[in-house]
């Protein structure tokens, strides 16, 4: 990956989103801190709001040398009500489609994948829609009280689909910004059993997209 050429900016540089979080990211630098906890309350999730979780990642790209301690480091709590201090269990929450939904509607940044920490809420941002539907089978295998799920092969190449489109995505996020992602791609890439290897992302990556356009959309535009 060439990290010479000019960086592919999802928000412009002067969005005042960036400013917003400055403070978030003067602290996060501390060298005590490790990871980001995020809260979302019922309401939020009902309403499928990502708005700060979207700003915070697209801000974060004006901060290119913390993008390396940022990876995998956001975590998520979900409240009852806003600034409530009664949690919803992580239990719950991993057997509701309304969160499966929330976490897929996240990857509207598909580079989103690779700063959630949760393993669980990575595999629902990739297929969360699919896994609220009624057309998945559920299984009793796995952590007793925690929803499992047996992919059909097409719904499995679509979870294959997405993860391509998330790799290329952090391969755009991370353009010029002085750091090359790609040992975390390859990790990401065995934790899913990957039917395509990093090559493959990369030629992607070379072939279409230095030469043309990348866009994605946001929960806030």
């Amino acid at each position: 990956m060439n990290n010479t050429i000019t960086p592919y900016y999802f928000l412009a540089p002067g969005n005042p989103v960036i400013a917003k979080y400055r403070k978030v990211f003067e602290s996060f630098n501390e060298p005590q801190n490790h990871t980001m906890v995020l809260n979302a309350c019922r309401k939020m999730v009902e309403a499928k709001d990502v708005v700060m979780v979207q700003q915070i990642v697209l801000a974060l790209q004006h901060y290119p040398h913390l993008i390396h301690k940022f990876l995998f480091c956001l975590e998520f709590t979900f409240t009852v009500v806003e600034d409530g201090d009664e949690y919803i269990s992580e239990q719950h929450w991993k057997n509701r489609p309304a969160y499966y939904q929330w976490f897929r509607k996240c990857m509207e940044l598909p580079f989103m994948l690779f700063f959630i920490h949760d393993e669980d809420a990575r595999f629902y941002s990739l297929i969360g829609d699919v896994l609220a539907s009624k057309d998945v089978r559920h299984v009793q295998n796995g952590k007793a009280g925690y929803e499992r799920f047996k992919l059909s092969d097409e719904q499995m190449q679509l979870l294959q689909d997405r993860l391509f489109h998330s790799c290329l995505a952090l391969l755009v996020f991370c353009q010029g910004s002085g750091f090359n992602p790609g040992i975390y791609v390859q990790g990401i890439l065995a934790s899913f059993d990957a039917v395509f290897t990093y090559e493959d992302v990369l030629s992607e990556y070379a072939k279409d997209v230095l030469k043309g356009s990348f866009r994605v959309s946001t929960a806030f535009e």
